[in-house]
């Protein structure tokens, strides 16, 4: 993976939640990692005495874990494909200061005009996060760089 990619994430420092691209297939799916550190601006008064990263957070790195399937896929997102149509998440384990999460999401299909994704967030092997959701595919818009299988 090139290392510029993260920088098509139109985001910047503290606001980005995904630190490495461990493997893509275009089309289909990717894996990315999220390294927690005890110097995360947002572990700071999330609960004082047990600092937890915030679950939202944890879907923010999915999110932008399947805005870059997105682009490497050879499209390019408007800014309302990013907001989630429908979702169902799960958090299932604490995600603390040392924990490295490994997103792995699946671009699933394309139905009634949305883009369907799974997701799931693993610690050690042990799933963290899970989440299932919808994005606007008429949103979305082929940049030319790349052929997608879809």
């Amino acid at each position: 993976m090139r290392p510029d990619l993260l920088r098509e994430l139109p985001y910047k420092k503290p606001w980005i939640f995904v630190d490495r691209i461990i493997s893509c297939i275009p089309s289909q799916q990717i894996s990315t990692l999220k390294n927690i550190t005890s110097s995360d601006f947002f572990l700071r008064g999330h609960f004082p005495s047990y600092s937890v990263f915030p679950g939202m957070l944890l879907l923010e790195g999915i999110k932008q874990s399947c805005e870059l399937l997105v682009k490497l896929s050879g499209y390019e997102p408007e800014p309302e494909f990013l907001q989630a149509a429908q979702l169902q998440i799960r958090l299932l384990k604490p995600s603390l200061p040392g924990d490295t999460v490994v997103y792995s999401v699946k671009w699933t299909a394309e139905e009634d005009g949305r883009m369907l994704f799974s997701a799931e967030g693993k610690i050690e092997g042990v799933p963290s996060v899970r989440c299932t959701f919808r994005l606007a595919a008429d949103a979305v818009r082929h940049s030319g760089r790349k052929e997608g299988t879809r």
